[in-house]
């Protein structure tokens, strides 16, 4: 694959696109690009290059170099494209993951920044023994509320990770170094440049980068990365430990209150359990009482049971008696009515039958025999007739 980028220098971080130098040439009739140029690799590790305006143009590796052949490795276009879209944000809020065992990066924190100004490219970090210094591909500082910038110190190494992610080797310097370091993937969108290298131009390229920065700037917008080093700068470790020391003194506090807490609780322990000892004998006390009561309720209810069955056996005699009774009274009631009845009837009987005084009564007397008898002083005939009256009253009233 050709190259369409290359740099100005063996180490610094400004790159020139094989378009621009075309155009450059072509002012000049074509003829040789006054200037060196550098392959795409890390610093300290570039070859020259030179321009080739076959085609849209490309770089190739000069003949001291790999025999003049298309310059290839090294830097990808995507990776240089995100470097210089991130070192010329303004602001973005960083969503930071930490590496997890086995498995995909957990999220940590979110932290809105604002960049103090332009990232610097291609960052040198001396690894502090004389050896071959390590490059970031950008390194910014910022400024947040958030407590990661005093953790932070306000700034932070980015490493771009298209084709190979940070090498242990590396990440073993910079969490030495306490340098604190992200990792962003570009290889799937939003962040990869859709555009195959060989198809490029400077004016897709340039509204890639512009539109990344768009994005990131947004106030949704996000910067996902995976934290590499993550330090403690020394004013945010002295915070933290004034926050454990105030912390400690406030436990010390509420221990002191626990602690005297525990006296008090522990005295009122021994006055329950002298409670308890005391309502334990009462409880004994209680329940000798109960199961005296519960002898005596059981004795009462063998009483009550006992007295129940008298008292059924008493009503059943009652109740027997009363029908005893209640019939020899209807007896002795039948027996006054049929005595009542039997005198009613003889006196009926008696006094039906009963003689009276009344005489006989005379033959009509006729004519002839009353001429016949000497006449009679009427006084005299009237007195016997009055008796027989009175005597005939008396008879009739009698019976």
């Amino acid at each position: 694959m050709t190259k369409k980028r290359a740099y100005t220098s063996p180490t610094g971080k400004d790159s020139i696109s094989a378009e621009q130098v075309k155009a450059f040439r072509a002012g000049y009739n074509y003829r040789s690009y006054p200037y060196p140029l550098y392959s795409t690799d890390a610093p300290g590790h570039r070859k020259r290059v030179y321009h080739s305006r076959k085609g849209s143009g490309f770089f190739a590796f000069t003949p001291d170099g790999s025999g003049g052949s298309a310059a290839s490795g090294g830097e990808t276009l995507n990776h240089l494209l995100f470097k210089e879209a991130i070192a010329g944000l303004k602001r973005t809020r960083l969503s930071l993951y930490k590496p997890g065992k086995n498995k995909a990066p957990d999220f940590w924190i979110d932290v809105p920044i604002t960049l103090c100004s332009p990232g610097d490219l291609e960052k040198m970090i001396s690894k502090g023994d004389g050896s071959h210094p390590l490059f970031a591909d950008v390194y910014f500082k910022f400024e947040s509320d958030h407590w990661l910038a005093q953790k932070w110190s306000g700034e932070a190494y980015l490493e771009v990770f298209n084709t190979h992610a940070v090498g242990v080797e590396k990440q073993k310097v910079l969490k030495r170094l306490e340098l604190p370091t992200i990792e962003v993937d570009i290889r799937e969108p939003p962040y990869a440049y859709p555009v195959d290298e060989e198809d490029t131009t400077d004016e897709l390229e340039a509204d890639h980068v512009r539109r990344l920065r768009h994005m990131l700037e947004h106030n949704n917008g996000f910067l996902k990365a995976t934290v590499l080093s993550n330090p403690s700068s020394a004013p945010y470790l002295k915070k933290l430990l004034t926050q454990q020391i105030q912390q400690t003194n406030q436990l010390k506090a509420e221990l002191d209150s626990a602690r005297s807490t525990l006296r008090s609780a522990t005295i009122d322990k021994l006055s329950a359990e002298e409670a308890l000892d005391g309502m334990k004998a009462d409880l004994t006390a209680l329940q000798a009482a109960h199961h005296d009561l519960a002898v005596s309720l059981e004795t009462s209810r063998s009483d009550l049971y006992q007295l129940t069955n008298e008292h059924n056996v008493l009503v059943e005699n009652h109740r027997v008696s009363a029908e005893e009774h209640e019939r020899v009274r209807w007896s002795l009631h039948l027996r006054y009515l049929i005595a009542l009845l039997f005198v009613l009837a003889l006196y009926a009987g008696t006094m039906f039958f009963w003689p009276t005084d009344d005489p006989i009564p005379a033959a009509p007397e006729t004519a002839a025999s009353q001429a016949a008898e000497p006449s009679q002083p009427v006084a005299d005939t009237q007195k016997p007739r009055a008796k027989a009256k009175a005597h005939t009253h008396h008879g009739g009233s009698g019976r």
